[in-house]
């Protein structure tokens, strides 16, 4: 059976326009506290028992529904927190013949392997709690793909699917030489990441691949919310006066429901430009870790960072001291159809197992209805979550995970 959420009344139509434009947009993208409030009421009114067994509804995640108390919290509830609570390395992997060198965390040490693709603006530190739930049973693997955190490529503005796609095969073959033993791996991916992860998936090219789980992403609705995107975006505001400023702000407007995430998550998708012109993402180690001791750094590296520090300020004027977004998403534009078209039809066409996890069943389309009745797919549903639900609702995201792993027999 089709999995709906039903409801009458006015406010269901409301409900229904505003997912229409804005339900799967890729991340960065807030919705006003109000908004939220009504779709978590609607969500609540609209659920149903449902028995398909390729559907699993978790229940609703322990964080709490935003509240002008929140507000009032001390400053100290949004300092920003440390990668290594939640992954077990961290490293600057350099692609061979290139100038491209990409931040890779992992963690966990046996089990399946994920391979996290985070959405468009974020970084992997969007997968940090899903990291540190998941690493004790499986193998992790998170990577900053170009233009966004730490990762430092010629090109930052190229997120076309063919660039990413050959950024994906790359970072594997340094990271698993030919001859080398590679685990099982599930490719995994949010919004735009999921999109890229159905991409790599339908090559049919991924070592060893046994399962693709893709996170609020619909080609229907993804496609219809483009043309909103640049109002939403510029409803973000366009620099912060320090790391916190943007936590708060992150949590407080609804982009983020879970204030632990937001601590670990923003940070990274923010930087600063020094008075000697060099770029300082917030996820660094000398900005926010716990000790204050500079970090001693190679010619090699400083000569590499200011080469990437002037291509990232290339044309932009950036007042020293304060913190801003670390993507420019607006240059990526001419590739935002691409990532989305056809999707689909591939994701149902990419052999082996697949979960779709999503925020609500009415954003599945043509395609994924007919697929779900005919059990190509396992449909996960997490209720009272944003687009960012792996960050809303980790522990629930997680179970779904191990869930899909176990039915799998990966364990």
């Amino acid at each position: 059976a089709v999995v709906s959420t039903q409801s009458t009344g006015k406010t269901n139509m409301q409900k229904e326009l505003f997912k229409s434009k804005y339900g799967s947009l890729p991340p960065l993208f807030s919705q006003e506290q109000e908004t939220v409030k009504e779709e978590d009421e609607e969500e609540v009114k609209g659920e149903e028992q449902h028995t398909d067994p390729n559907v699993l509804r978790m229940p609703k995640g322990p964080f709490k529904s935003k509240s002008k108390t929140q507000s009032k919290l001390p400053e100290d509830s949004f300092n920003a927190q440390h990668w290594n609570k939640y992954f077990d390395t961290m490293r600057d992997v350099v692609i061979p013949e290139t100038n491209d060198t990409f931040r890779v965390y992992e963690a966990g040490k046996s089990g399946p392997l994920f391979v996290l693709l985070h959405g468009g603006g974020h970084t992997s530190l969007s997968w940090a709690l899903i990291s540190e739930q998941l690493k004790s049973t499986c193998q992790i693997l998170a990577y900053d793909c170009r233009g966004h955190g730490n990762t430092m490529t010629d090109d930052e503005s190229d997120l076309s699917v063919e660039r990413m796609t050959d950024d994906f095969f790359s970072l594997l073959n340094v990271l698993f030489p030919s001859g080398s033993e590679v685990p099982p791996i599930i490719v995994c991916g949010h919004s735009m990441g999921g999109a890229m992860a159905v991409k790599v998936s339908a090559t049919g090219k991924v070592p060893n691949q046994v399962g693709l789980i893709v996170i609020d992403v619909v080609e229907g609705s993804a496609l219809s919310a483009l043309a909103h995107m640049r109002a939403i975006l510029e409803r973000r505001p366009a620099s912060f006066e320090t790391l916190n400023k943007a936590i708060e702000w992150s949590f407080t407007s609804g982009n983020l429901r879970n204030l632990d995430s937001a601590r670990i998550s923003i940070p990274s998708q923010l930087m600063r430009v020094d008075e000697h012109g060099i770029v300082n993402i917030g996820v660094d180690y000398d900005l926010i870790g716990e000790s204050s001791a500079p970090v001693e750094k190679s010619e090699e590296t400083k000569e590499r960072e200011l080469k990437h520090s002037q291509t990232i300020t290339k044309g932009s004027r950036y007042k020293p001291g304060r913190w801003y977004w670390r993507t420019k998403l607006y240059e990526t534009e001419p590739y935002w159809k691409d990532w989305f078209t056809n999707l689909s039809q591939e994701f149902l066409a990419v052999r082996g197992a697949k979960m779709l996890l999503l925020a609500g069943t009415d954003r599945l389309d043509k395609h994924l209805t007919i697929g779900q009745m005919q059990g190509k797919f396992q449909l996960c549903i997490l209720p009272k979550v944003g687009h960012v639900i792996m960050e809303d609702d980790p522990a629930n995201t997680v179970s779904s995970f191990l869930d899909f792993v176990r039915r799998n027999r990966w364990l």
